[in-house]
Parts: C-alpha cells; sequence; structure tokens
C-alpha cells in the first residue's frame, strides 16, 4: 500500500533516484493538482532532498498547505519560475 494512497508514488520515487547528484542538492520544484506533489514531497523527505510543490486553488483542500495559482496553467508557470531563481530541477 502506498503512503499517499496513489499510484504516483513509485514514479516520483523513480523521477527524484534520476536526478544527478549536484541537482539532489538544489532540490526540485513541481507543479501538481495534489497527487503527484504528495508523492514528491514524502519521497524528497525520505531521500533528504528538497522538494517545493506548487498547487492551483482549485486543487482539493485536503492535499493542500500553501496555494499558489488559479489553475494547474499558472502553477505549473510559478514553478517553473522558482525552479529558475532557485537552480531546481
Amino acid at each position: 500500500m502506498q503512503h499517499t494512497d496513489s499510484f504516483k508514488e513509485r514514479g516520483a520515487r523513480f523521477a527524484i533516484l534520476q536526478m544527478r547528484e549536484e541537482q539532489k542538492i538544489k532540490g526540485c520544484v513541481v507543479a501538481s493538482a495534489g497527487n503527484h506533489a504528495q508523492a514528491m514531497c514524502l519521497h524528497g523527505l525520505k531521500l533528504g532532498i528538497p522538494i517545493t510543490t506548487v498547487m492551483p486553488v482549485i486543487a482539493p483542500l485536503m492535499k493542500v498547505q500553501k496555494f499558489q495559482g488559479e489553475s494547474m496553467a499558472e502553477a505549473k508557470s510559478i514553478a517553473l519560475k522558482i525552479a529558475q531563481d532557485t537552480g531546481a530541477l
């Protein structure tokens, strides 16, 4: 059973493990409306890799701690800007 009750966990962990070592230090920025964000945060925490997630206001309340973006497209745009500013993946 996945901790997030989502099939996204395996793909998120695989993506994180494929990062270069220098990129793991900088971290990763993702845009997601829920399940992928939860999976990335869970495995980033377990692997000691900083993860920043940008979620639109349409995301389910129980999945969100901080809202950014009116839509998934806007959340993605914000995530790309954060990644560019921080050097994260």
